[in-house]
């Protein structure tokens, strides 16, 4: 038992270095010398909802999910997946720089106490694709695949994250779908092949 917890909680542990690799170490070296902008018309008419700000907040710690509820004989699998979402993202933020200041000024004034912490500890860069997505989608495909009973309330949540990540303006819609393209892309290539089943994967933690 402790031996399996130690496992999990090492995942967990390796999902968040792979974030900040991915995430902060994006910034690391020389930039690309493209400025992208992945804003399309109706991302400025899309409404700033600071009370969604705890939905966001739930989808940090979503994904951490996936190291307590895989099933073992997956876990190897999962974790080859998140990797991919991850250097997935880091090669766009390497390759399409994108920055989202003028995002954030349809929040302005910040009088939300929430929205202003979240302003603060997240930096307006690495928006495209929307990392947070990405994780969020991969995290309810292979809940799904899984524990076929929670597909659906996981995808909703998946859903949800998509819509906070636009609408407390972290993110442009375009950065949305490419999250769940390469979630998608990497739940396919990785833990849905080599004939992956989810048999027997309801009576396990």
């Amino acid at each position: 038992m402790a031996g399996e917890i130690c496992v999990r909680a090492g995942l967990a542990a390796l999902g968040l270095a792979c974030f900040a690799l991915s995430y902060y170490g994006a910034a690391l070296g020389p930039a690309a010398g493209i400025d992208f902008d992945p804003a399309l018309p109706v991302d400025w008419l899309l409404p700033c909802v600071p009370a969604l700000v705890p939905v966001y907040a739930f989808g940090v710690f979503w994904p951490l999910t996936l190291a307590w509820l895989t099933p073992r004989a997956q876990l190897g699998r999962v974790a080859a997946g998140f990797a991919l979402v991850s250097a997935l993202s880091a090669a766009l933020f390497k390759l399409l720089p994108s920055e989202g200041s003028a995002l954030r000024e349809q929040c302005m004034p910040v009088t939300e106490p929430a929205l202003a912490l979240l302003q603060q500890l997240d930096p307006p860069i690495h928006l495209f694709p929307s990392l947070h997505v990405g994780y969020a989608l991969f995290t309810a495909l292979c809940i799904g695949f899984a524990l076929p009973r929670w597909r659906w309330p996981a995808l909703a949540i998946a859903l949800l994250q998509g819509l906070a990540v636009c609408l407390v303006k972290q993110h442009f819609i375009a950065d949305v779908i490419a999250g769940a393209a390469i979630a998608a892309l990497a739940y396919r290539l990785i833990v849905a092949s080599i004939g992956a089943t989810p048999s027997g994967c309801e009576s396990q933690p």
